[in-house]
């Protein structure tokens, strides 16, 4: 693709959640077939090793003065979380080069994303406090556990505001740290909750985009209440600066784990 498109970025892995301009220089189609193949631009029904050699190749010698590649990245809704992630392995490889729009049937999510780095092993959170911490898994059935309990999506939605509200009275949610900010002055933040996000092998897209995206919109809903508290205005309507200050009150950290 010649020439250069902006976009505006929206970042939300480890709790940074903002707004910036992003020049592409570069964009390719991915869709990830339920069948354990992959179609890459113009190759179709790949193998893993194949995509991934095509894929390398792609920005070895297609694209090797790219500064930022944008991946539409389509996945179907009945394929398999666990066959996502082998997929998303090879991008995460290149991680510092890539931005991701996410697309399904019948859904786009709208949202630009950077992809973590890889990781030899999944964040350990043994060692931080258990009531700082929620637990949402899906697993292959496609039923949602919070904490080990069985719920459903508008539960969930519901334990999770409770949870990132918290309670400095109940020693089962998370603590908050009283911190001074501009405009606010004293304020209690929620800087120790930590969303934790698990998934089966089994787990189907349509189900884990869901979770995510229900995880996400209560974020949303509780960042807009505090702007409202504080600015009297909607959180998207706020300057950026102003944006800062109330994701300081909560910041955005969700943790996704296969």
């Amino acid at each position: 693709m010649s020439g250069k498109i902006f976009f505006l970025l929206i970042i939300n892995l480890l709790g940074c959640y903002g707004v910036i301009t992003a020049q592409i220089d570069e964009s390719c189609q991915i869709q990830i077939n339920r069948n354990h193949t992959v179609d890459f631009n113009d190759y179709a029904q790949l193998s893993l090793d194949a995509f991934q050699t095509k894929f390398d190749y792609y920005l070895e010698w297609e694209v090797p003065t790219t500064d930022r590649i944008l991946v539409h990245l389509f996945i179907p809704d009945s394929v398999e979380m666990g066959w996502v992630k082998e997929v998303k392995k090879v991008l995460q490889a290149h991680y510092d080069l890539l931005m991701i729009n996410y697309a399904s049937d019948n859904h786009s999510h709208q949202v630009l994303v950077r992809l973590p780095p890889l990781s030899k092993s999944p964040p350990d959170i043994t060692r931080l406090r258990q009531r700082n911490i929620l637990k949402v898994l899906i697993n292959a059935k496609q039923e949602i556990y919070v904490n080990g309990q069985l719920t459903t999506l508008t539960q969930l939605s519901a334990s999770v505001r409770r949870f990132l509200y918290s309670d400095p009275e109940n020693e089962h949610l998370p603590v908050l740290r009283m911190n001074t900010l501009p405009e606010i002055g004293q304020v209690p933040c929620a800087v120790y909750s930590i969303i934790v996000l698990y998934h089966d092998y089994g787990t189907l897209n349509e189900s884990y985009r869901s979770v995510y995206l229900q995880i996400r919109e209560v974020y949303h809903q509780i960042w807009d209440s505090y702007a409202q508290q504080y600015f009297n205005k909607p959180y998207r309507d706020l300057s950026k600066e102003r944006q800062e200050i109330i994701r300081q009150i909560l910041p955005y950290v969700l943790s996704e784990v296969g």
